[in-house]
């Protein structure tokens, strides 16, 4: 597991049912990204809005990984980590 991959799922844990934008804001928080300006629709804009985009993909990548699930249902909404993310978060802390 590399570095980056440990702590988006630190992340995750510790804000269950994170979506992506919080997730981006957290993930790199120093990133220029969340203040740039990009147009959405004919007289629209939208602030930091590919952050959004770049957090989602992060986040699609460790579901097909297995490593977390995406929930947008009734009750339960966001992203959360799997049986198989905790055991890999265990694992980086033990070192294996």
């Amino acid at each position: 597991m590399t570095p980056k991959q440990k702590m988006a799922l630190e992340i995750i844990r510790d804000n269950p049912g994170i979506y992506p934008r919080e997730f981006a804001k957290k993930m790199w928080p120093d990133s220029d990204g969340h203040d740039r300006h990009h147009n959405c629709g004919p007289k629209g804009v939208t602030r930091g809005g590919m952050m959004n985009m770049a957090g989602g993909g992060y986040i699609g990548r460790l579901v097909k990984a297995g490593l977390v699930i995406r929930h947008y249902g009734k009750h339960q909404n966001g992203v959360y980590l799997t049986k198989e993310g905790v055991e890999a978060l265990e694992e980086a802390k033990d070192g294996v």
